[in-house]
């Protein structure tokens, strides 16, 4: 009303999906397998609320808070048959887990803009916190069975995990645009802490009570400040579109290990460039080139040491040394007619992190961790169709032919995987009358045999279909059915140490799902747009 503007959104979610995740070890005496049977529970709260003050024609201010609290508990059945040479069963591990999992999040964001003149001038202030929490407590009990089912004795054992990581993100960030009428420039400068704490510890059952194993209890404090600074110009020359852009980041870093009494610290430069051109031949024609270089930080939880036991001797922990990875990207493009597009791309990444899996012939313990360890190639054509000449059909299809190289520097792995694949996608929305009320969709995708970091995977894909009913504008219901075929499962195969491992997961993206949506009131009013200063740092919370 007037010069103030109040907005507000509640979410609430519950339920649960099904994943299934297979893995399977082979040694040289022996093949163990895992099948881990798991229930992901997804109990969430959420809501924000903020009002925006117009102060004047010129100066526009507002505050926003958004919250969650969320509860995504897990339980699972992991079975591990073990087996020997010729595959008769020697014996089995059964392990029952549950884990209490508790999340909430505040996030706070002030915001200013000031219009500097009537052509376009402006300035932007955003001033952001935010603050995660997560504690995760993980139950778990093991027992060893023979071959004919009896439980082997003194075999049952009880375990407890505990971790909780605390977040603390501020961020201050401004931007200024100027546009002229010769050239137009973009300057700003963005300031980033981030605090992550994290305490783990690790307990075994023994007589009745829980006595905490010091090797495997550790706190670990992580700091980040990240100072940058960046501009770019843009420039229209007759039938050029010219953009050229470079930013500046300098990152101090600090990981502190108190069991271990370990302190790394790191502090780097990089600049990071992009340019983008395009020349508009005619009506029809349309080329152009962009490069640019990207860093990639690690997602917060892949920093936390925490150990994700599956049984005695299989874990997951993540790595609080984690480094960024850089890449450096180019494509060259052309468009015909708004109908059909090609771009051949090219892109490097160094020091790009992933999960290793480590095995040895003389232990049965299988110990996934994550490590910065590869440099990959990527080589890519793809190439997109839209038809739209048909009144009751929009298509859009897709075709990606890529060849990738991946060179790992770790001594139990290949030293490279390389392979040739390609990706398939066609989408489709069907118009059923002519006032288009009533619209079908059909989406379909294939991808073809592919290599990702160590592993080989095997051909995947999913066919997906919809109807949509529109009544009075205002209400929609719409019944959409996903992976029908339930055929977007993952079979990679790779090796570490000289072992084969093999994995086998479904995330349970068969779904059939109605949804009604209801328009109500003022359709005039609408919500002003702008972007959150630490976007990119919440998007490591993955």
């Amino acid at each position: 009303k007037k010069k103030l503007k109040c907005y507000g959104n509640f979410n609430a979610d519950d339920g649960s999906n099904a994943a299934l995740e297979q893995f399977a070890y082979f040694y040289p005496t022996q093949i163990w397998k895992q099948v881990d049977t798991r229930r992901d529970y997804s109990q969430s709260l959420g809501g924000q609320v903020g009002v925006d003050y117009q102060a004047s024609k010129t100066t526009a201010i507002g505050i926003s808070y958004n919250g969650t609290t969320a509860k995504p508990d897990i339980k699972e059945n992991i079975i591990a048959p073990i087996y020997d040479i010729s595959q008769k069963l020697d014996y089995k591990i059964i392990t029952n887990a549950n884990n209490d999992r508790r999340n909430h999040s505040n996030a706070i964001n002030i915001h200013l803009k000031q219009l500097l003149d009537s052509i376009g001038r402006q300035g932007v202030i955003d001033g952001d916190w935010f603050t995660y929490a997560n504690n995760n407590q993980r139950t778990y009990a093991s027992t060893n069975y023979f071959a004919n089912g009896q439980i082997s004795p003194n075999s049952y054992a009880q375990f407890f995990s505990a971790s909780k990581q605390r977040i603390n993100l501020y961020t201050l960030k401004a931007d200024v645009e100027l546009p002229f009428k010769i050239v137009s420039f973009a300057v700003g400068g963005k300031l980033s802490f981030i605090n992550t704490d994290n305490d783990v510890s690790h307990f075994q059952l023994l007589n009745n009570n829980y006595q905490l194993d010091p090797t495997q209890t550790n706190q670990f404090n992580y700091t980040e400040n990240i100072q940058a600074l960046y501009t770019s110009a843009s420039k229209k020359i007759k039938k050029w579109d010219c953009q050229v852009g470079l930013r500046a980041e300098f990152t101090e870093t600090k990981g502190v290990s108190i069991a271990n009494n370990q302190i790394n610290t790191t502090s780097y430069l990089e600049l990071f460039p992009t340019v983008f051109a395009t020349y508009i031949k005619d009506n029809k024609n349309t080329f152009s080139i962009n490069f640019g270089r990207r860093i990639n930080r690690p997602y917060y939880d892949r920093l936390n040491p925490f150990r994700w036991y599956l049984s005695p001797y299989a874990y997951v922990e993540g790595n609080p040394f984690l480094r960024p990875s850089f890449s450096n990207n180019i494509e060259l493009a052309y468009t015909y007619n708004s109908f059909f597009t090609t771009a051949l791309s090219f892109c490097k990444e160094t020091d790009r992190s992933d999960q290793v899996t480590f095995t040895e012939g003389g232990s049965n313990i299988q110990a996934t961790r994550v490590q910065n360890f590869l440099t990959n190639y990527s080589y890519q054509l793809s190439n997109s169709v839209v038809f739209n000449t048909l009144k009751w059909l929009e298509s859009t299809n897709k075709l990606q032919v890529y060849y990738q190289i991946f060179n790992s520097s770790l001594p139990q792995t290949p030293a490279r995987v390389q392979g040739w694949s390609a990706y398939v996608a066609t989408n489709n929305q069907i118009m059923f009358n002519q006032e288009k009320t009533l619209l079908g969709d059909v989406n379909f995708w294939y991808q073809f045999p592919t290599v990702e970091s160590l592993f080989s995977l095997k051909s995947m894909y999913s066919l997906d279909i919809g109807l949509k009913v529109i009544m009075n504008k205002k209400i929609q219901i719409a019944l959409n059915a996903t992976d029908i075929l339930k055929s977007s499962q993952v079979d990679a195969q790779g090796v570490v140490n000289q072992i084969n491992q093999q994995i086998v997961n479904y995330y349970d993206s068969r779904q059939v799902r109605i949804s009604i949506n209801y328009k109500f009131g003022n359709s005039k009013i609408k919500q002003d747009e702008y972007h959150l200063g630490n976007e990119d740092e919440r998007n490591r919370l993955n």
